[in-house]
């Protein structure tokens, strides 16, 4: 239903004047309804008080109902009030909610790659371990050819340090 038809239609209040109650006559004669009227006046001398007191009753009613009227078209406006703060507080929330979903995806997403990153960095880390192990191995490796290599130059310069001796004492003789 459009807003403003159910507005303008919960705001619509029975009016005092008029109605089918205004088209009976205040003597007493059949409604258009063909029932009886609601108002029988005696044709006693008493019908002027009797009409007096009807009237001032009507008007009390009259009263009555557009105190009634302004107090429902109060309510009204207190309901299409709450009606719209609670609207935009739905807004609020939906759009808080959304900004929520939002950031737990974004943080979903984040958790994620950071995941993948500590697992390359583990990786990395091994891989280091491993060639720390290898270097390791190595210079134990060089270390012994470089002793090894030592042993030999020591032996040879040894050997060079006789064949000389041997060369300068036939060279003596």
């Amino acid at each position: 239903m459009n807003r403003h038809l159910w507005k303008s239609q919960l705001c619509e209040m029975v009016q005092p004047s008029g109605g089918p109650a205004a088209d009976q006559d205040v003597l007493g004669e059949e409604s258009p309804l063909g029932k009886p009227a609601m108002l029988h006046l005696p044709s006693e001398q008493g019908a002027p008080e009797t009409l007096q007191r009807c009237l001032e009753e009507n008007q009390e009613l009259r009263d009555a109902i557009r105190q009634s009227n302004q107090i429902l078209r109060e309510r009204c406006e207190e309901l299409l009030h709450f009606q719209a703060s609670q609207r935009e507080e739905k807004e609020f929330l939906m759009c808080k909610f959304q900004e929520a979903r939002k950031l737990v995806e974004r943080l979903g997403l984040e958790k994620l790659d950071l995941k993948r990153q500590k697992e390359q960095a583990l990786r990395e880390v091994e891989h280091l371990k491993r060639c720390q192990q290898q270097m390791a191995e190595d210079k134990a490796s060089v270390k012994a050819q470089v002793t090894s290599l030592l042993g030999e130059l020591q032996e040879s310069q040894s050997r060079l340090e006789a064949a000389t001796k041997e060369c300068q004492a036939l060279e003596g003789r």
